[in-house]
């Protein structure tokens, strides 16, 4: 985007924002708030951003799209415990909601909850069936819970609703996990594979200072990548 493009999209912007912040006048009774909240955030005003969702919602409790935007905003400030209670709200409210779902997974595979994780994808799986990233990464998971409870019994398939899929191990192995084949996936917008692969990195090596950049630069493309909210660059 050129410089013009920039300064007539931002100019696009202040206006509406102008125009909602008259239809609120004070009044967060109105659903106004949202569309507010998002042109913030899309000229990077995030914290103005958060302002009007906090108090917007304090009337409007099942807006999904006010309640995703403020948990994407806490994700953003890696406000995480606050961001999973905003999500979470969200899948109950909308459980075939594609991009919460997707930002909840990756926040509990970070954590190493594989079963809630697990839990979602699942309930994804029955509203998006045709969806294949969600078949590929409860592969991801189901293999890293094998991996995890090898000593300790195999998972029984019933526990995952018969999604318990092959995957060839070599895709998977030590061989595989390193930091240029993590650029190669993030370049290719893998950005689950990606993760994946520099988990398995910190794993072995948890100082791996470039592993641990690269896995935040993963996690943040693909929570964008998942939400489809895209902030101006300055």
């Amino acid at each position: 985007m050129d410089k013009g493009s920039k300064k007539e999209t931002r100019d696009s912007l202040s206006g509406l924002e102008e125009k909602y912040r008259t239809l609120l006048s004070d009044d967060y009774r109105s659903l106004a708030f949202v569309f507010l909240a998002q042109i913030l955030y899309r000229k990077n005003e995030l914290n103005k951003a958060m302002d009007v969702l906090i108090k917007g919602l304090r009337y409007h409790k099942q807006s999904v799209t006010g309640r995703f935007l403020l948990g994407k905003i806490y994700y953003d400030f890696w406000m995480i415990r606050q961001a999973k209670e905003e999500l979470q709200a969200v899948i109950k409210l909308s459980p075939d909601n594609l991009a919460a779902g997707a930002m909840l997974v990756q926040m509990y595979r970070s954590e190493g909850d594989l079963d809630k994780s697990l839990d979602i994808l699942k309930l994804l799986k029955g509203f998006h069936s045709n969806e294949e990233g969600i078949t590929i990464e409860m592969k991801e998971i189901l293999y890293q819970i094998e991996n995890k409870e090898r000593n300790f019994g195999t998972v029984n398939k019933e526990d995952v609703g018969g999604y318990r899929l092959p995957i060839k191990a070599e895709v998977y192995n030590e061989e595989v996990a390193t930091v240029i084949m993590a650029e190669l996936y993030i370049s290719q917008g893998l950005y689950a594979k990606a993760s994946w692969v520099l988990e398995q990195i910190l794993k072995t090596d948890p100082n791996n200072v470039e592993a641990t950049k690269k896995l935040a630069q993963a996690r943040i493309g693909l929570v964008n990548q998942a939400a489809g909210f895209v902030a101006l660059k300055n």
